[in-house]
Formats: C-alpha cells, sequence, structure tokens
C-alpha cells in the first residue's frame, strides 16, 4: 500500500510541473549572454547610449607641431570625414557611436579606410560581427589579417579602437568580461517577465 501511495506522489508532482517551469529551468541553465540579450538590460542599454552620444557628440581636432608650436589644424579632409561627413551612409555622429557601441559591448570597433591616391576619401564603418581575425602564433613578432566578406585586408587598411586588447587585433567587451553578471541580471528579467503573465501563480495540487 505505502508503495502505491509513493508512486501516486511521484506522478502527482510530475504534473504539477507546468510549462513556465520548464521554460525558467531552460533559461536558468544558460549562461553565455550575447549582444542582443545585453541589451535587453535596461541599466546597461540607457548606459551605452549616454555614453555613445556623449562622445559621438564631440568633435575631433587634429594638431601639429611647427616650429616648435602646438598648432590645431583647421582645413584637413580627415576632420570633415571624422566630424561631418563620413562619405557613407553614416554621418560623422552615427559613424562615432557605431564605433563606440561596439567597442564597449563587444571590445571591438572597425572602420575602413578608403583612399584614393594616397589620400582618404571615405571612412566605412564595418559591424564587428562581421570582421574576423586571422592572427600567426608568434608570441613575439605578432601579425595579423583582417577578413571582411572573404576579403583580406591589411591591419593599416582599418581604424580600430580595441578594449582590453593584448594583441592588437581585437579586444575583450563587456558582454565577455562581465557575462556570469549579466547572465544573472538577465535571467531575473526573464523571471520576473514570467511572474507577470501568470500574475505569480503556479498550477499545484492541494492535499
Amino acid at each position: 500500500m505505502a508503495w502505491w501511495n509513493r508512486k501516486k506522489k511521484e506522478k502527482r508532482t510530475e504534473e504539477s510541473t507546468t510549462l513556465e517551469d520548464l521554460l525558467l529551468q531552460t533559461i536558468l541553465k544558460e549562461d553565455t549572454v550575447t549582444k542582443e540579450m545585453a541589451l535587453n538590460i535596461p541599466t546597461l542599454a540607457g548606459c551605452l547610449e549616454l555614453v555613445s552620444n556623449t562622445i559621438a557628440t564631440l568633435p575631433i581636432q587634429l594638431f601639429k607641431e611647427e616650429n616648435g608650436k602646438v598648432i590645431q589644424v583647421l582645413d584637413d579632409n580627415r576632420i570633415k570625414l571624422l566630424n561631418d561627413d563620413t562619405r557613407d551612409t553614416l554621418d560623422g555622429f552615427q559613424f562615432k557611436k557605431a564605433l563606440v557601441y561596439d567597442y564597449l559591448l563587444m571590445g571591438n570597433g572597425y572602420a575602413y579606410i578608403n583612399k584614393e591616391r594616397g589620400k582618404v576619401k571615405s571612412l566605412h564603418y564595418v559591424k564587428e560581427s562581421d570582421v574576423s581575425i586571422n592572427i600567426n602564433a608568434d608570441p613575439i613578432f605578432k601579425n595579423y589579417d583582417i577578413l571582411v566578406g572573404g576579403q583580406t585586408y591589411y591591419p593599416h587598411n582599418f581604424i580600430k579602437i580595441l578594449r582590453n586588447t593584448k594583441n592588437g587585433a581585437d579586444g575583450v567587451g563587456i558582454v565577455e568580461s562581465n557575462n556570469k553578471l549579466l547572465a544573472a541580471t538577465y535571467n531575473a528579467l526573464i523571471y520576473e517577465n514570467i511572474l507577470s503573465k501568470t500574475g505569480g501563480n503556479k498550477k499545484g495540487f492541494i492535499k
């Protein structure tokens, strides 16, 4: 008789598991946060927006040394490309903001330098997810190539802003360096979302 009662209790326990419970268990096992998941965290998204907007509005200035004095250069084409018109689909503000976003989140910001007869003609932002780094195995004499869309480029073909880099080719962003913290925060948001949908109620049995 005791064996039959134990089997009935085990069966009832299994039946009381809801879809929300299974979904929550699956999510809580996930410890890897992607860029898209991190941007769903309100605090992180708000800080990124504030920092990137602030930096994007700052004008980039160029200086040179002449006769022992440092003077500002005002009529250089590179200043116009960086601050106003990149001659790409992005203007200067959008260009710098996109670079800062990739720099903070993923640790890498890339922009292709388009030159014509040795002069910079345009600047083209490239998403970090579209860039692959092919680095050699020598820990001393480091060298690397940049691959985009199946094409191979040299390091001097790109503007690179790298966070916490140790090889000069790629960096470490917030998503990678703080993945556990972001995972805990993201899972808490998902849990709260499930509670708001179900009203905090869970199906079960009353004995």
